[in-house]
């Protein structure tokens, strides 16, 4: 269990660990097993189901909403979601680093600020990376694949940090629950306890399989340590369009104050309600306008797009163009 055994290493949590210690060793999640659904794969059929999920995503984050004030923050004008979207799809993104011991973690320049997303094993949390760095709009239909991502649970065994631009690190970390290990929670922990630039976490949540023993047991770690939590319910289409179902699951974190809830739909090839997500992902930066992006480190695209390079057809045909005109002119002076 990812809990398991490792309340010593956490300073005035040993009252938490015992309270929940006996539910850890008893409560055991089902395996979930992927379902191959017969799915019409015409264009036409996908492209009302995409419509049809995107819509929905975006009633529930209106409910979602409603259920805290801390929402109105992050409503951002189109011109500077615009900026923010341009800076995912300029920037140069890179895994900066890879620690399976907070000691390592330590080596790593802490000036940057730094967003940590956490969650149960197989909950999705390396695809919203995916789908963040690659760009939170969906004009962009290519999807980079920066965090690896596998139907099995466990996948990520550390803490992997990517750089985007120099401005800000999102953090992927082990998922808890079916495969988690003693020496990666006390890995996360460390972390999140003694981080200096960690600005918020991100914590996912299955949609349809709601608040677990073991969410509650995190929520409760992070209150306790004054960290900023932000809860992404990930998986909503499989909640069978119960708008219900999805706002009762945040109504049911177990934290005295309600924090800003955002539903998501997040898979290798398709991304809603992200863009959600990362306007809160830039404020929790301090990354609001264009001063707030100067001095970024930019993709080679965007480099090569910036120093305006032609286009090796054009050049060609411009080659072409040059010999026909020499020797017509070649041709005049033989005459």
């Amino acid at each position: 269990m990812y809990w398991k055994g490792i309340g010593n290493s956490i300073r005035n949590y040993s009252d938490v660990i015992g309270k929940y210690s006996k539910l850890a060793e008893l409560v055991k999640e089902p395996i979930i097993k992927t379902k191959h659904l017969s799915v019409n794969t015409t264009n036409a059929t996908k492209k009302v189901q995409i419509d049809k999920n995107e819509k929905f995503v975006r009633e529930v984050n209106k409910e979602l909403s409603k259920l805290t004030p801390i929402e109105s923050k992050w409503s951002v004008s189109n011109d500077k979601f615009s900026i923010m979207s341009k800076f995912m799809q300029d920037s140069h993104i890179w895994r900066e680093w890879s620690a399976h011991n907070f000691e390592k973690v330590k080596e790593l320049n802490n000036e940057i600020p730094e967003i940590l997303f956490i969650g149960r094993c197989n909950v999705g949390k390396s695809s919203i990376i995916n789908l963040l760095l690659s760009n939170p709009t969906r004009k962009n239909k290519k999807f980079e694949k920066f965090a690896h991502v596998k139907n099995e649970a466990g996948y990520t065994p550390c803490l992997n940090f990517y750089n985007i631009g120099g401005k800000l690190r999102i953090v992927d970390s082990p998922g808890y629950g079916q495969k988690g290990k003693k020496w990666q929670g006390k890995l996360v922990m460390d972390y999140m306890e003694r981080r200096d630039n960690l600005k918020g976490v991100f914590m996912v949540i299955d949609g349809n399989i709601g608040i677990t023993v073991h969410d509650e047991m995190i929520f409760e770690m992070i209150e306790s340590m004054g960290i900023s939590i932000y809860v992404i319910i990930n998986k909503v289409d499989k909640c069978g369009g119960a708008i219900d179902k999805i706002v009762a699951v945040a109504q049911s974190i177990p934290l005295k104050i309600e924090p800003p809830s955002f539903a998501t739909i997040c898979k290798s090839d398709v991304a809603h309600g992200v863009n959600v997500v990362a306007q809160c992902l830039f404020e929790l930066c301090g990354l609001r306008n264009h001063g707030d992006f100067n001095n970024v480190r930019v993709r080679r695209s965007a480099v090569e797009k910036k120093l305006k390079l032609k286009n090796p057809m054009l050049e060609r045909r411009e080659k072409r163009l040059n010999r026909k005109l020499k020797n017509e002119k070649l041709q005049e002076e033989e005459k």
